[in-house]
This record gives C-alpha cells, sequence and structure tokens, in this order.
C-alpha cells in the first residue's frame, strides 16, 4: 500500500512517465484522448479514418485532399472518361492541333490526334526518361510566349496514361523529330497531377505535347506570370 502510494506521489511530480497500452495491439495508444478504437480504429493520432498523421481523410501523410504526398491540390477540371470531347484533327502532313497562349484551359482528346512522338523522340530532347510506352496518338499545340514569364502548364488525364512536354522549336515550317537539336524541352510522366514551369526570357515558340500509350480525355491550363 505505501508502495503503491509513493508511485502516485512520484507519478504526480513526473518522476515516472506511464504509457498506456493499446488493448488490441499492445503498442502504445496515439489516438486523441477521449476517443475510442472504434472512432479511429486506425489508431494514429488523427480522427479522419486512414493510418497517416493528417486530418484531411485521404491516405497520404499531406494536408491536401487529393491521395499524392506532394502538399498541394492538384487541378481538377472534373473530365468525363466517357464522354466524347471533340477535337480538330491536325493538319495535313502537320503535328499541330492547334495553338494555345497563356491563360487558355482547354478539354480535348487525344483519339484522332498525330503520330510523330515516342519514347524516343522525348529521350533525344531530354524532356524526360520515358518508362511508358507512347504508341498510340498525341495532341501537339504550338505556345507563343512572351518575354520575361514564368509559364505553369497543368495537365489533367485521369482517364489513362499520359505525358506532358513543352519544347521550345522556332521553326513554325515544320515539326521536329529527334533527329533534331531542341534546345529546350521540360516533361512530365504523371498524367493524375502533371505540372510543368518554363521560364521564357525572350518571345519563343514552343510546341505543348500531350502522349500516351492509349487515347483518351485530357485537360490543359497554361498560367502565366511576369518576371
Amino acid at each position: 500500500m505505501v508502495g503503491l502510494m509513493l508511485t502516485a506521489i512520484l507519478a504526480g511530480c513526473g518522476l515516472f512517465e506511464f504509457n498506456v497500452k493499446d488493448k488490441d495491439s499492445g503498442a502504445a495508444d496515439d489516438s486523441v484522448p477521449g476517443q475510442s478504437e472504434t472512432d479511429d480504429p486506425e489508431g494514429d493520432a488523427d480522427a479522419d479514418g486512414d493510418a497517416d498523421s493528417d486530418s484531411d481523410g485521404d491516405g497520404d501523410s499531406d494536408s491536401d485532399s487529393d491521395s499524392d504526398a506532394d502538399g498541394d491540390t492538384d487541378w481538377d477540371p472534373g473530365l468525363d472518361c466517357d464522354a466524347s470531347y471533340s477535337t480538330a484533327a491536325p493538319g495535313a502532313g502537320d503535328c499541330l492541333t492547334g495553338a494555345l497562349k497563356c491563360g487558355d484551359i482547354i478539354t480535348a482528346t487525344t483519339q484522332g490526334g498525330s503520330d510523330v512522338y515516342d519514347g524516343d523522340f522525348y529521350t533525344a530532347a531530354k524532356c524526360f526518361v520515358p518508362f511508358s510506352s507512347y504508341d498510340g496518338p498525341e495532341r501537339v499545340y504550338e505556345v507563343e510566349l512572351p518575354a520575361d514569364v514564368v509559364a505553369t502548364i497543368s495537365l489533367s488525364a485521369p482517364c489513362s496514361d499520359h505525358a506532358i512536354a513543352f519544347a521550345r522549336w522556332e521553326d513554325d515550317s515544320r515539326c521536329p523529330n529527334e533527329d533534331h537539336t531542341i534546345t529546350s524541352c521540360e516533361g512530365h510522366e504523371d498524367s493524375s497531377g502533371a505540372e510543368l514551369t518554363m521560364w521564357s526570357d525572350r518571345e519563343s515558340r514552343y510546341l505543348l505535347i500531350v502522349d500516351g500509350a492509349e487515347a483518351s480525355p485530357f485537360a490543359v491550363k497554361i498560367e502565366c506570370q511576369g518576371t
């Protein structure tokens, strides 16, 4: 009895630390005080029902509402994978579907696009290292950027795996191939939330390419800020 009283007194003074164990697993219980395991079945420090340390309700460790771990909320234009998005055919003997500029937002499909580019081009142009097949059709748009702007190009392609590439190409008489010299190219294979940033120090013409193994809808947004 004296020993128990002494232990309680020492614990109250902070000399002993008690660690309550989870009755199910035997591990330390990190749930919110006053909250039962029924309320917090994954046993972490939040009450959202998933097994991470934030309270946003998805299964990753950041505080945004999407399912990746990059800390920002990916652009979601609400594409319908079963919808038909009418998109103009490329010009005869050309790769271009059309032209875009700063501030544009488009929804389109790679169905019916050109069949000019594949992994060999993206490797040669140093856009990105391709890990997927690019045997399907692509859409290519010319983009004229003014001087001294930072352009952010966002791609949403949730219906199938797609990549985006943004290559500087000043010759408007032909489309480049892997034998041409591309002075600048940025690319990304993550179609669920791909985003590229390009700084244009002078007025320049670029090719924006959306490519994948299978044809499907996509959306692109171009935002520009002066430097």
